[in-house]
């Protein structure tokens, strides 16, 4: 197979796989497998850059409006205003 035959291959590998379980867990094994075996990387640094990268990718985690005020201003939390649920 040419160069570009395993190129497509490959993209057509990782779609299938979005489809299947999903966008970031198909990401690191598509990451992890093109690292190993086309890369040629020893599948222990592979793993490790892999499991690093989809730790960053995670979305953080939500903040209530309230969680979010006290952490900006929590003088204002602590007045009680934003803790009995009006917004104005």
């Amino acid at each position: 197979m040419r160069a570009s035959s395993w190129k497509a291959a490959w993209l057509v590998g990782l779609l299938v796989g979005v489809l299947l379980i999903g966008l970031m867990p198909a990401m690191g094994l598509y990451m992890f497998l093109y690292m190993s075996t086309a890369g040629k990387t020893p599948w222990p640094i592979a793993l490790i850059i892999t499991i690093s990268l989809w730790i960053g990718f995670l979305p953080p985690v939500r903040q209530t409006p309230a969680r979010a005020m006290a952490a900006v201003a929590p003088w204002r939390h602590a007045s009680g205003f934003y803790a009995s649920g009006r917004d104005g």
